[in-house]
């Protein structure tokens, strides 16, 4: 409905209804709306508009609040001078309720004089929108985005804390049962039991800021937007609100049916409900009208097909059964839905067997795309639905192969997985090797030392054991053989007890015949024979072992060897 059915102007301020009637307000006066048009009653401004609970029409015009009768507005005597009153309520008590630009909030009784709220919550803000509910309540919203109820007591004030969305509210509808329905710039909120619960774009809607928010018939909710309206349940909203993975559906209304201007939002008051639950609500221009009641549903669901595929930016005719080349990086697949109501409404969701494991969200994107996909056989399924739900029965089906390159065959797999086990292997023995050359080198190094020991062990006892055999032997010489007869027979052991005397034995060496002296001058050569053996040893020996001859004991044998027969004895 515009100015060509009789309104005054396009741009509607404020909607209010009283009984079975609807009545505009505008810049330029106020209509009633008929079943024929638009029916003029004021030719002068009219900011705000509000239904009485007694049928009484309250109006904001620049004269003060004004009650409209008969087609003639009546200025209220309220004692204060308010011209700018953008919002106005009456709670179900009979106090009047309404917030002027320049002077703040009033409460008014009829037959005393308006008083100023001055409470801290409300005092000194901007009202954008005020309400009242059923059970004596008054809902206020504020510019800064907060919310206040007054409860016939006390005023209770909301901010972000309480889980509002933020954001100026737009429009306030309170539920006979005590909740109410908040629809602001940055979602929609619904209040109950003192608490809030909001939903925004990321839960489903259409959209985040909302113009208003009504409930309607069958337990379902309508929600203005600047792009349409759009009806959703109740019962969804709730579901969404404890499963964040759960998207709102919805049915979205707009020119495609019949909405031929955009809801808008130029006043305090964007929308009305009648009794028999027809809504109307201002639009970019003039008025429109939504009955639920006679909402006329489309049964047929939509056939789906696969008009074209794109493989790598090249063409590739749709068939039964598409074979693709290795190494295949990007397929998109474009698919259609027909409806002969509203085809720009019909929407989509997909899978692709074999690598999706569930289905797409629901949109309204007409191709599906997808990219580095490993070599397999694949399946592709996509349904439609109309405009209102109704989903196709059967899915528009295209099975593709896309083959494996070299390196992606089972037996290339295979043989990489081959070469790592022998190479695990070559690494394991050559581990076992080497640990075992190690454990070798120690036992030979080992072995080598106690041959080394040994044989040092060997060469000093064998020394020593000649050195005392050669001396017993030139002992043996240098013993007379009367004294060695008499020794044997007698006392053949008491010589060893007996101490050696050097002296003794030296006297009778030199009183010996000259045939003994023969003797004696033939084992004089004996040490040198026996000096000459011993170096002959020490030049065989190993340094180590020439140290070990080179000692003390060493060089006392050898000066006993060297000593002459006489001397040693």
């Amino acid at each position: 409905m515009t100015r060509r059915s009789g309104l005054l102007s396009d741009n509607i301020t404020s909607l209010a209804v009283v009984g079975n009637e609807v009545f505009a307000g505008s810049a330029v006066g106020l209509n009633e709306i008929t079943a024929t048009g638009a029916k003029s009653l004021l030719r002068e401004s009219v900011l705000s508009l509000t239904g009485g609970v007694d049928g009484t029409l309250f109006a904001g015009t620049p004269h003060g609040l004004s009650i409209v009768k008969d087609g003639r507005s009546h200025v209220v005597q309220s004692g204060v001078q308010a011209t700018q009153i953008t919002s106005i309520a009456q709670s179900s008590t009979g106090e009047l309720w309404f917030y002027d630009q320049h002077g703040g909030l009033f409460r008014w009784e009829p037959g005393h004089v308006a008083n100023a709220v001055t409470v801290p919550a409300i005092q000194n803000k901007a009202v954008s929108v005020i309400t009242a509910g059923a059970r004596g309540e008054v809902w206020f919203g504020l510019s800064t985005g907060e919310i206040v109820l007054y409860d016939g007591v006390t005023f209770h004030q909301f901010t972000a804390a309480d889980h509002l969305p933020g954001g100026s509210p737009h429009a306030i509808s309170a539920v006979s049962d005590g909740s109410a329905w908040i629809a602001s710039e940055r979602g929609l909120t619904r209040y109950s039991g003192g608490r809030f619960t909001s939903w925004s774009r990321k839960n489903g809607l259409p959209g985040s800021r909302v113009l208003w928010a009504v409930p309607g018939p069958g337990g379902r909710l309508w929600l203005g937007y600047n792009i349409g309206v759009a009806s959703v349940t109740i019962s969804d909203l709730l579901h969404a609100a404890t499963d964040p993975k759960f998207l709102v559906p919805y049915d979205f209304y707009d020119d495609g049916d019949g909405l031929h201007n955009n809801p808008d939002l130029h006043g305090s008051t964007p929308v009305a409900v009648l009794p028999d639950g027809r809504i109307w609500l201002t639009a970019s221009e003039g008025l429109a009208t939504i009955d639920p009641a006679h909402i006329r549903k489309n049964p047929v669901p939509p056939p789906v097909h696969i008009v074209q595929v794109t493989v790598d930016d090249a063409n590739v005719e749709v068939a039964r059964a598409i074979t693709l080349p290795p190494l295949t990086s990007r397929i998109e697949i474009n698919y259609t839905g027909l409806s002969f109501t509203d085809p720009r409404k019909i929407t989509f969701r997909y899978r692709l067997l074999g690598f999706d494991s569930e289905w797409h969200a629901v949109s309204t994107r007409r191709f599906a795309t997808y990219t580095n996909l490993p070599p397999g056989k694949y399946s592709f399924e996509v349904l439609a639905a109309n405009d209102d739900g109704v989903w196709s029965t059967e899915p528009a089906v295209l099975a593709f192969t896309l083959l494996p390159a070299f390196y992606q065959t089972k037996w290339f797999i295979a043989l990489c997985l081959l070469a790592l086990l022998l190479a695990i292997l070559l690494l394991v023995r050559f581990r076992i090797r080497s640990v075992a050359d190690g454990l070798r080198r120690r036992f030979e190094e080992r072995l080598d030392e106690r041959a080394r020991m040994a044989q040092d062990l060997h060469d000093n006892l064998l020394q020593d054991v000649m050195g005392i055999s050669l001396q017993l032997e030139i002992a043996d010489e240098l013993t007379p053989r009367e004294q060695r007869a008499s020794q044997y027979s007698v006392e053949p052991f008491s010589s060893l007890n007996r101490p050696w005397r050097k002296d003794v034995a030296h006297s009778q060496l030199c009183e010996q015949p000259p045939s003994r002296s023969r003797t004696c001058s033939r084992h004089s050569n004996l040490p040198r024979r026996i000096s000459r053996k011993t170096d002959t040893k020490r030049s065989t020996t190993s340094p180590r072992e020439q140290n070990s001859l080179s000692g003390p004991a060493s060089a006392m044998r050898s000066s006993r060897l060297r000593a002459r027969p006489c001397e040693m004895l």
